[in-house]
């Protein structure tokens, strides 16, 4: 009973003292929303930067004698195979009306065992062991009854696996120091208020007050201040976010918020250093 009591004191203290709770928060909202910003850049950088590197063309041709039934059959098994994102085919008759399209003729010609059946097989590598992956996808298009030869850039493949190992090591670290500047930060901006109530709470100590009567209080306001700053904060970020996506529509950007997972870590780190902040403040109590 006396915890809740003291934790209600806690909420309603911050009314006592609006305009430095407002300067507080304005300042924590603020430097998360900064924070945060930057991670979103970074997460976007990194999300998109994957999707580029980590697309990989499969040039596949048939034998020509093989029967047409077969390779549309086939064509329809390759669609369905896990990581493949589109499949471009080309059929010799088609091939043959592009090139009398791009070299103007109009002759006919008999398209019979010279033009092969062709397909484009555009993939997407994982991140996990994606030579391993890319050596597995081509043994497997490589036994399809039929096909005579399978090409892909191995170049290519190796500079998706060296993004995917440096974004493992330069932006996760990055995007950590940074969350982690943010909560120090927030956990020294709360301690203003803190400040403003020492008279009181000096006052306190001399009556003859529990150190746990004078902290809880603290400790919940700070709480309620980090919770409300920081999820202010990703309140106005995603309005930013809504704002500049329609602009970029259309683009090679593509702009995604940030995971849940992010924002309930970012919120609850704020909120927890906003309260050790609170409890730093009067160390002697």
């Amino acid at each position: 009973m006396m915890l809740l009591r003291l934790i209600a004191q806690g909420v309603s203290d911050l009314a006592r003292t609006p305009l430095t709770v407002a300067t507080t928060v304005l300042s924590l909202t603020v430097v998360v929303f900064l924070g945060a910003s930057f991670v979103l850049v970074l997460f976007n950088l990194d999300r998109n930067l994957k999707a580029a590197q980590g697309e990989v063309v499969f040039q596949m041709y048939w034998r020509s004698d093989t029967q047409k039934e077969i390779v549309f059959q086939q064509w329809t098994t390759i669609g369905d195979i896990p990581g493949v994102i589109s499949l471009e085919t080309i059929t010799p008759q088609e091939a043959i009306e592009k090139l009398q399209k791009r070299f103007h003729f109009e002759d006919n010609i008999s398209i019979d065992g010279i033009l092969p059946y062709t397909a484009l097989v555009y993939v997407r590598i994982p991140e996990t062991d994606p030579r391993t992956w890319m050596q597995a996808m081509y043994d497997r298009l490589m036994a399809l009854p039929g096909v005579e030869q399978v090409r892909y850039d191995p170049l290519r493949v190796d500079l998706a696996a060296s993004w995917f190992a440096w974004s493992k090591r330069l932006l996760l670290p990055v995007a950590l120091v940074l969350l982690s500047l943010v909560a120090l930060a927030s956990g020294v901006a709360v301690r203003a208020t803190v400040a403003a109530k020492q008279e009181e709470i000096e006052i306190l100590s001399l009556v003859g007050a529990s150190p746990a009567y004078i902290r809880i209080p603290l400790m919940v306001g700070a709480a309620f201040q980090g919770l409300g700053s920081s999820s202010l904060a990703m309140l106005s970020l995603y309005g930013v976010y809504s704002y500049l996506t329609p602009m970029i529509q259309g683009s090679l950007l593509v702009l995604t918020f940030l995971p849940e997972s992010i924002i309930v870590i970012s919120i609850t780190t704020v909120t927890i250093f906003t309260t050790i902040g609170s409890c730093f403040s009067f160390r002697n109590l």
